[in-house]
């Protein structure tokens, strides 16, 4: 059962096992992000939003009917205390998402033209906070612009918002933001269900059609950075490696999450600050070439110990079907070891104490069949039942 905390403006609902004094840093985040947004909107919303935390392997947020929702690994909240952190969770990003959700158009499943807009917005708006930001979201799109791989926003559909297309929408929104303000964004906004008549609309309110604004975006990328057309292409480039990436990363985390884990091993967590460290640093470092590799050698390391744990994950929930089955134990042992050496090399705690107490309970269970008298098995059996239930999957 989730523990709720309220604030003057939101309610939260977040696990027990997190510690309260971090929770309560970060609804007060929390409050200062709604407000910044609703500043930017020139909007207040009326109700009490609600926030929902739980604890998942890799950050993710999203925004939907219940309100706003926030997953990442327990460790992570540890660090809301840290300076660097200090946005962490506290996104502009699902403020953006949920106040033009919900006062602006509450149409919530919108198809081309218009769909480029959904994260256009709410990414515009962190460009809008964080300099560094926008310079990537820019460069992005115009190293997409020179490698001819450069989307027709109206053509953007809900099957390409990965990395790419989520900074090509961004940058296209942020270049109308910045020249036109924010009141023609929140009016065409109020008619992204118009599926027909929306490219009408936005002439109406722009005074000229979206695919002349393209072409005058278009424009502004290659006289952005005009010397640095090398670095967006590594940008665009980079930006593919993590789309890349990213169904396999949900494929694990899907995996994992069924098989009752929740959390992620620090080990993993640090490659995986690595490779985002090594991607925005594409967009700075002087040493071009060099920042490249190591971005590729980053997040080739991350995939290593992604596969690494899901080996380790699969060969546990393949033993413990075999035990169901009363399979030969020495088959579900050897699983087990196989288990245990890969998440002991990837120091995942979590892994090690679970396929550790069922190693102890198939000992105890080959003892039974290995014992002679019916007291010495029934006192086995009990013992490992004890382990069992302890232990037992919830």
């Amino acid at each position: 059962m989730d523990k709720v905390l309220f604030s003057s403006r939101i309610v939260l609902y977040y696990p027990p096992d997190l510690p309260e004094d971090k929770i309560k840093l970060l609804l007060s985040k929390e409050e200062k992000s709604l407000k910044q947004v609703e500043e930017i909107f020139k909007i207040q919303y009326p109700d009490k939003p609600r926030i929902f935390i739980r604890i998942a392997p890799f950050n993710m947020s999203w925004t939907d009917s219940e309100g706003i929702h926030y997953s990442a690994p327990s460790s992570e909240f540890q660090k809301l205390t840290e300076e660097k952190y200090d946005t962490y969770l506290g996104r502009l990003h699902e403020w953006s998402h949920f106040l033009a959700l919900n006062l602006l158009c509450q149409e919530r499943h919108i198809k081309p033209p218009s769909f480029f807009l959904i994260e256009g917005l709410a990414t515009a708006v962190d460009a809008l906070i964080n300099a560094k930001y926008r310079t990537n979201l820019h460069l992005t799109a115009k190293g997409l612009l020179k490698l001819g791989k450069l989307k027709q926003v109206t053509e953007i559909s809900n099957r390409d918002f990965l990395t790419l297309t989520i900074n090509e929408a961004g940058s296209f929104t942020s270049f109308l933001l910045e020249y036109f303000g924010i009141e023609k964004l929140k009016e065409v906004y109020r008619y992204i269900n118009d599926e027909e008549k929306f490219n009408n609309h936005f002439e109406r309110i722009y005074g000229k059609s979206i695919s002349f604004f393209e072409e005058k975006w278009k424009a502004f990328l290659n006289s952005f950075l005009q010397d640095e057309n090398q670095r967006a292409q590594y940008v665009a480039y980079a930006s593919l490696g993590l789309d890349q990436m990213h169904p396999f990363v949900l494929e694990c985390e899907k995996f994992w999450i069924s098989q009752g884990f929740r959390d992620l091993p620090d080990k993993i967590l640090k490659k995986e600050e690595a490779f985002y460290e090594a991607f925005f640093n594409l967009s700075q470092t002087s040493e071009l070439e060099y920042a490249y590799k190591t971005f590729c050698r980053a997040i080739d390391d991350f995939r290593v110990y992604l596969e690494k744990r899901q080996k380790s994950i699969k060969a546990f929930s393949e033993a413990k079907l075999l035990i169901t089955q009363h399979k030969c134990y020495d088959s579900i042992q050897d699983l087990l070891k196989y288990s245990l050496s890969l998440a002991l090399d990837i120091e995942d705690l979590e892994v090690v104490t679970k396929v550790s107490h069922y190693i102890d309970i198939i000992k105890l269970l080959r003892k039974v069949r290995e014992a002679h008298g019916y007291n010495e098995k029934r006192k086995l059996l009990k013992e490992a039942e004890k382990k069992i239930m302890l232990y037992k999957e919830r």
